[in-house]
């Protein structure tokens, strides 16, 4: 159940050597609402650094309900493919180790579920670090009976997997064995 001391990230990371979009999961709070609301829409701006350029703007749907007086999650996908490989495009010139921020600004609309004049939240920021490659990791993919660094080895059964491999956490080379960044190079 959503409440106010779930945990939660005051940044985010993606990798977009792994991934193209990023998925963000928002803890929202009713007031004087007596039924709830069904969240509708999110209007997303994508913005380089902190007052920069618009990178892109989309609205999506938001799906979720926040019960009244209490909390609730707002699935939003706050960078779209696009925006994903406009940004893995501008890093593709840059060194290996090259980050960049962007942030995201993120309204939510939602409607009371009894019926009633929509609303949507003020705009939250969200910044995200995006780099290419540093996030996937070789420890658990590596064959020490082949020289160089590898990704030849089996993923173990014991391995925490994350939720959006190129998103926030490591993963773990052997779950994108088709992308370039997951290949080690000789």
């Amino acid at each position: 159940m959503p409440q106010s001391t779930s945990p939660f990230l005051t940044e985010g990371t993606l990798d977009v050597g792994v991934r193209d979009t990023y998925v963000s999961n928002l803890l929202l709070q009713v007031g004087q609402v007596k039924t709830g609301v069904r969240l509708e829409s999110a209007h997303v701006r994508v913005l380089e650094g902190m007052d920069g350029a618009v990178i892109g703007e989309h609205d999506v749907v938001a799906s979720g309900f926040v019960e009244a007086g209490g909390f609730g999650l707002a699935m939003v996908t706050a960078l779209e493919p696009a925006e994903g490989a406009a940004l893995r495009e501008r890093l593709a010139s840059s060194s290996a180790t090259a980050t960049m921020k962007v942030v995201v600004e993120v309204s939510v609309k939602g409607a009371p579920a009894g019926g009633g004049v929509p609303s949507t939240t003020p705009v939250f920021r969200f910044p995200i670090t995006v780099c290419k490659g540093c996030l996937v990791s070789f420890a658990s993919g590596n064959d020490p009976a082949i020289p160089q660094r590898n990704c030849a080895g089996l993923l173990p059964e014991s391995e925490r997997l994350p939720c959006y491999p190129g998103q926030d956490e490591v993963v773990p080379c052997q779950l994108c064995p088709d992308r370039e960044v997951c290949r080690p190079s000789p």
